[in-house]
Order: structure tokens, then sequence, then C-alpha cells
């Protein structure tokens, strides 16, 4: 078995057809065929390759760095997982709901210059292998953290709770496409808690013969739109109970994305 773990290349082939020759003899009624072939060679993808994140508000586009978020390598990899901010709030007494707000990426345009945008957060994973193995996307989260330097506090019982997933195929058009259920990998389950301190959690799983080529799965429901950087996704919120020793200051926790192969 197989795992990718990150902490925080549209494969293109041209194939040359050949094709098929037929003559006819003069006077005769029967034609006369030759046969050629038609060959090409993939190779496999080297895992030093760099990951090629997509625009997913626009498929046809690649992002550039820097992202708002981290990537994997070689033919099994997460093209994009997010950092997931949620912004400043005002502390209170009862316990704390805070949406996520948006992430930045920066999407190449065909003249080579950037556009930046601010997207629904998401995850983008590619599975160009060719043995149709199937995967799991799995994460979880450390210790919600006072990151001023010597402190101790820690954010006990505090959550990430996402409402929602959905999948969506990038086709051979450079569109998203849905519906494609013999394909697709499926969700783990309608709501997902990330304990933060807490145990790992599956979020999509690939069976065997699914889940090739590359997949978005938006954290919240329908597909990534665009917003702006106030945009903040309801469908993603932090969650600090009212027991919490809630100080004034920054926090932090590490998210831990893996990807595992799954035997065929």
């Amino acid at each position: 078995m197989k795992k990718i773990t990150l902490l925080g290349t549209l494969l293109v082939s041209t194939i040359l057809l050949g094709g098929t020759v037929v003559a006819f003899a003069e006077g005769e009624a029967t034609p006369i065929s030759a046969g050629s072939k038609a060959t090409a060679t993939i190779e496999a993808a080297d895992e030093t390759d760099p990951e090629t994140p997509t625009d997913p508000t626009d498929p046809g586009q690649e992002l550039v760095p820097p992202i708002d978020g981290s990537a994997s390598k070689g033919p099994l990899r997460m093209d994009f997982v997010p950092n997931l901010d949620f912004g400043s709030f005002k502390n209170q007494s009862a316990q704390i709901e805070q949406p996520a707000l948006y992430n930045k990426i920066l999407a190449l345009q065909e003249d080579q210059s950037t556009v930046e945008k601010f997207v629904k957060n998401y995850v983008q994973v590619t599975d160009i292998r060719g043995t149709k193995e199937g995967w799991k996307l799995s994460v979880a989260g450390s210790d919600l953290k006072n990151t001023d330097q010597g402190s101790t506090n820690v954010l006990t019982g505090s959550k990430i709770v996402i409402s929602k997933l959905d999948a969506s195929s990038i086709n051979f058009n450079g569109e998203l496409t849905t519906g494609l259920d013999a394909i697709s990998p499926i969700v783990a389950k309608e709501t997902v808690e990330i304990e933060l301190g807490g145990t790992e959690q599956t979020l999509m799983t690939a069976a065997e013969g699914a889940g090739y080529n590359s997949w978005f799965m938006t954290l919240g429901s329908g597909k990534v739109v665009e917003g702006t950087s106030a945009s903040t996704n309801e469908d993603v919120q932090l969650i600090i109970p009212a027991s919490a020793d809630k100080s004034a200051a920054d926090y932090s926790a590490d998210l831990t994305w893996t990807l595992t192969s799954t035997p065929a």
C-alpha cells in the first residue's frame, strides 16, 4: 500500500493514427486491402514531475505559485489541498462558530499573465497510474495552539466541520463534469468532523476501476465557485467550544492530508 502525505499534469499524448489502404484492381469487383499499425508510447509519470493544479472555475487554465495550499508529485498525487483560514473574530464566552475564507489562487492566462481569484475551498486529486487501483483521501488536524512564543495554550475540543462534499471531474474537453457514477470517487459521508488533535478522517474514496484522471472535491455543496477576498464558505466551520480557554491571540493547527493507494 502506498501512502502520499502532505502537511498544511495534464497528461497529453499524441497517437499516430495509421490507416488502411484500399485499392481496386482494374476490371475486378473485389477490393484489395493492405493493413498498417498505429503505435504510441506513454512514459510513466516521474515521481519528481511538478504538480499542475488547475483553475477549478476554468479548468482550461493552470494555476501558478504561490497558491494558498500545498501539493504532492507523481502519477498519484494531490494537485492542491487548501489552507483553511478562519479570519479574525471577537472573543466570547459562548461557543464560537466561524466559517472559512475562500482560497486565493493565481490563474495563468494565454498571454502568460496571471489573474488573482478567490474560490470556494477545494481539493484536486489526479490518478494517471494507469492501474485503476483506486485510492483514499483523508485528513487529520493537530491541536489548535496559541502561536505566541512560549505559550502552551490549546483550544481543547475544537474541530473543523465540513457539512457537505461534492466531487466533479475534468473531462477530455477540459470542462467540469458531474454524474459519472461508474468512475466517480465517493465522498465519505454527508458531514465530516475533523477533531483538532484527534484521529484521521476519510473524505473521499475511489474503488477499483474508479477515480482515474483528475477530480475536484468541493469542501461544500456544488462546484467550486469564485467570490471575493471577503467571501466565506458556510459549509466549512471552525467550532471552538465554550469550555475552551479562549484568550485573545493567534492560533494555528497543522492539517495533514493523506492520499493512500488502494490495492486492487
